[in-house]
């Protein structure tokens, strides 16, 4: 554990803009300022949660996309409106989201990313 926090702090010397978010896995986010990116525990878990219970009950029968859209709407029930999901194994991903609400984790054999992004006023009118 010694040599993994020496090595994510000298990544941090050569790489000042660099944040180790391995150094900084399983801690609640700061009241810095600079931690903004990171969602709440309470969400974490909520989202872990929905998306074990989806794997769980789809997992040998269904598609990707099925599960997605099964954990899609089982956390806007749940938590609220606009959030999206990406199921699958092996995939790239840009996305735009507000702030403390972006989440990727793996599960079993799958990648699952999830977001909140509002729809923008401007672009309905």
């Amino acid at each position: 554990m010694e040599d993994r926090q020496r090595l994510m702090d000298q990544l941090e010397v050569f790489t000042p803009t660099y944040k180790a978010t391995i150094k900084r896995a399983g801690q609640d986010a700061g009241d810095d300022g600079e931690s903004n990116h990171y969602m709440t525990v309470e969400y974490q878990k909520k989202i872990t949660n929905i998306c074990a219970l989806a794997l769980d009950m789809h997992m040998p029968d269904y598609e990707e996309d099925k599960i997605a859209c099964f954990i899609k709407s089982l956390i806007e029930q749940r938590i609220g409106p606009t959030w999206h999901v990406l199921v699958g194994r092996s995939f790239g991903f840009a996305v735009q989201c507000e702030a403390r609400h972006f989440l990727h984790l793996y599960m079993q054999h799958l990648a699952i990313v999830v977001w909140k992004s509002e729809p923008d006023p401007k672009k309905l009118e």
